[in-house]
């Protein structure tokens, strides 16, 4: 491939990987807040080191 075209494709895997990582910290903002004002640190504590539970927990609240 031409220099051009690998620096372009590396620079839209660098915008995918940032607006991800962004989109992520949203979501996970977003499930830290309603799960402790209901008070529910224990779901807060699995959902931290459980992928799976955590999104059980983001349809729960909908969030996407």
């Amino acid at each position: 491939m031409s220099e051009w075209l690998d620096r372009v494709l590396r620079e839209s895997e660098d915008k995918g990987e940032k607006k991800g990582k962004a989109d992520g910290e949203r979501m996970m903002g977003k499930l830290i807040s309603y799960l402790l004002n209901q008070g529910r640190t224990e779901d807060l504590s699995r959902a931290a080191v459980d992928p799976e539970y955590r999104n059980q927990l983001y349809r729960e609240f909908q969030i996407a």
